[in-house]
């Protein structure tokens, strides 16, 4: 049995099934208020509906096989490369770490401007700058990176951008993807944003946990964002009786390496689509016949190097 986690609530939750139901593994749900779904595709697997955090966590321990949920949250917990292996990015939830300050430090600007103010604040106020964040391993890395040690992160129970017009913390250090409500509350994000996040498809890496029929499942979810991540279009033209010569000057005036060229059959190749018009083009000249170019809903003819890789680590 496969352990899936996904996103119990929110914005992720959202994308995450719309994205599964592209591939063509639509989540299904008993009620709203269920812990638990299914994916009819999966028949050994089990899906969890957990908090977005909640499911870094449980990679981290080994509770869940996989789970999607933001890079942020998967970097949060630590030890990433040890623990859990970051399979595959799914294009969404995409938003970045910031830091905020009020619209009214003027020349605070990046990162690096926080430790003028920083000190400042020790001076005049003799205490340390607090910080209001959710992400304490994080900034503590990236503070100490930019040379910035005296500052005291705070937890606050409440909506973290609202810290420092509470009085709560000088500054904050938040996950933004429009940036409204941080102007709402007048703060601004400095230029340098901490890192930029999307969802994962990540997986533990704890040996114990995984047998060939989890793995199984993981690869059927794996070969479909494989598949749906393909962006190559197909060329079909009209073979003639020396397609073997037709191929070698398509191979001498393309390189393969950079077109993504692939000789499918017999008057069938891959190519990416940037340079599909190119090749069509050629051949045509070539044949002095019709062809077409098509983009499949679908290419099944590769195997995911992220799962090879995952395999190799967790079979050994």
């Amino acid at each position: 049995m496969l352990n899936i986690g996904i996103a119990s609530k929110g914005r992720i939750q959202d994308q995450t099934f719309e994205f599964l139901k592209t591939i063509g593994l639509p989540v299904r749900t008993a009620n709203g208020r269920s812990y638990s779904a299914g994916i009819d595709a999966l028949s050994n697997s089990q899906i969890w509906l957990l908090p977005a955090n909640e499911i870094a966590k449980r990679l981290h321990s080994g509770d869940l096989h996989v789970g999607i949920t933001g890079h942020d949250l998967l970097l949060e917990i630590g030890e990433v490369e040890d623990k859990v292996s970051l399979l595959e990015p799914l294009g969404f939830a995409q938003a970045d770490l910031v830091v905020a300050v009020p619209n009214s430090w003027i020349d605070v600007a990046s990162i690096a401007d926080l430790r003028e103010v920083f000190a400042d604040i020790r001076q005049r106020m003799n205490r340390a700058p607090q910080v209001a964040t959710k992400y304490t391993r994080i900034v503590r890395e990236r503070f100490l990176e930019e040379g910035i040690s005296d500052f005291r992160i705070v937890a606050d129970p409440g909506a973290t951008e609202a810290a420092p017009l509470r009085g709560i913390a000088d500054v904050i250090v938040d996950i933004t993807t429009t940036g409204d409500t941080l102007r709402a509350n007048d703060l601004k994000p400095l230029s340098d944003a901490i890192l930029s996040s999307e969802a994962w498809l990540a997986a533990s890496t704890k040996r114990e946990i995984w047998t060939e029929i989890a793995f199984s499942e993981l690869a059927k979810v794996m070969t479909r964002i494989t598949s749906f991540k393909d962006n190559r279009t197909l060329i079909r033209f009209a073979p003639d009786s020396d397609t073997e010569a037709l191929r070698n000057a398509i191979r001498a005036a393309f390189d393969a390496s950079t077109t993504g060229l692939n000789f499918a059959g017999s008057g069938l190749i891959y190519v990416s689509k940037s340079e599909a018009f190119e090749v069509a083009s050629f051949l045509q000249n070539q044949t002095g016949s019709p062809i077409g170019v098509f983009q499949p809903d679908l290419i099944l003819d590769q195997k995911s190097e992220a799962l090879e890789r995952f395999r190799a680590e967790v079979f050994v």
